[in-house]
């Protein structure tokens, strides 16, 4: 039997028992329901967002991408000629500072500066003191000995003299004919001519002025070929060949054809670019020397298609090109890989015969995009190749 004191510890432990247990399950309950109170508001409205916004792109891909509209132009391949456009000068075939040869006063002077002269043509004659009388003993002295040297061979075949006086006659007739020579090339030292066909540019003397040996006396140039000298880089120079024919175009707008005789190997320090030199016909002087020209120096022949440059857009790579439109109604971007120019229109070569290219309309294109072309102009008239 339990004491009344135990019986009534046991009944309030028990008590406590069940109190703390429904405490547990309220606090429980109010916890549950008020997290749920903050998160369902949340979760429905994510939810209607998801599905609003999921919605969207479905709706798009429904529609598709919308083509753009553009003007079109239908162009032609046209062979045309490789171009390298270059400027220079012309200059003398040759140039030559023509000098005295003797220490002598001038005496007389036959071409004016600026006259045509032919080669061996006198541009002065000199001076010749005593060369004259010179020249006449000189002869008289040659005669003698050449006389005495003839007499000895036949008196040595006799035997009336020795070989050594046989000798001696011969170094004599050596001695006398070399004198002769010096005396002949001394009175020709007096005339000074013209060394080849060609124009007496500058005349440094006048009649009266006594010359040194060494002094200039005429500036000759040679203009027929007239040769022109232009500057190229490193990949024009690996495009071209000697014997290559040009166009050379003076400021006047005379032209006249032209042709690659020299190509330098070696790149002129500070520019890095290579000397070339080409030649002009010119057998009347009409052209001169030091005239500014433009040169086209034509290489092998390429295909291109013709365009205005104003067609021409810039990528978002910073590359120039045209648009080309394709058998699939989409617009595809083209480097313009231009091999040749003028005033009006640009060749760009790397496009396919009857092209489509785009005119009006492709500052808002992209590469690929769909296009609807709502004018479409023919290809330029035919004007043959180039």
């Amino acid at each position: 039997m339990k004491s009344p004191i135990k019986k009534i510890v046991s009944s309030m432990q028990n008590v406590q028992t069940g109190l703390l247990l429904s405490f547990s399950i309220i606090v429980f309950f109010a916890f549950y329901l008020s997290r749920s109170s903050l998160i369902e508001p949340q979760t429905s409205r994510d939810l209607f967002t998801q599905v609003e916004e999921s919605s969207k792109p479905q709706a798009e891909s429904d529609r598709g991408p919308q083509p753009k509209h553009v003007h079109a132009l239908l162009l032609r391949l046209e062979s045309i000629r490789n171009e390298i456009v270059v400027y220079g000068k012309t200059g003398p075939n040759r140039i030559v500072l023509v000098k005295s040869e003797a220490e002598r006063k001038v005496e007389k002077l036959f071409i004016k500066k600026g006259d045509k002269i032919r080669s061996g043509e006198t541009i002065a004659i000199l001076d010749q003191g005593t060369l004259s009388s010179q020249t006449n003993a000189a002869n008289a002295r040659f005669a003698l000995r050449e006389s005495e040297y003839l007499s000895a061979i036949s008196l040595n075949k006799n035997g009336h003299i020795t070989k050594n006086n046989l000798a001696h006659s011969k170094s004599n007739l050596a001695d006398a004919e070399e004198r002769l020579a010096s005396v002949r090339q001394q009175v020709k030292n007096t005339k000074i001519n013209a060394p080849f066909d060609g124009i007496l540019n500058d005349r440094f003397v006048e009649v009266g002025d006594y010359l040194k040996k060494g002094d200039v006396v005429a500036e000759v140039l040679d203009l027929d070929p007239l040769k022109v000298i232009v500057n190229v880089n490193e990949n024009q120079a690996n495009r071209l060949r000697v014997g290559q024919l040009a166009q050379v175009e003076f400021t006047d707008n005379d032209d006249c054809s032209a042709v690659v005789e020299y190509i330098g190997s070696n790149a002129i320090k500070g520019t890095n670019t290579y000397p070339v030199e080409l030649t002009i016909e010119n057998t009347d002087n009409r052209l001169l020397s030091g005239m500014n020209v433009s040169v086209s120096l034509f290489t092998t022949k390429e295909d291109a298609v013709k365009v205005s440059p104003a067609y021409i857009t810039i990528s978002d790579k910073g590359i120039a090109g045209i648009f080309v439109i394709d058998e699939n109604q989409r617009a595809n971007f083209v480097e313009a890989k231009v091999i040749k120019s003028d005033t009006q229109y640009v060749w760009i070569k790397g496009v396919k015969n009857n092209s489509r290219i785009v005119t009006q309309g492709y500052q808002t294109l992209r590469d690929g995009d769909l296009v609807v072309v709502e004018n479409q102009v023919q290809r330029y008239p035919i004007i043959g190749s180039l």
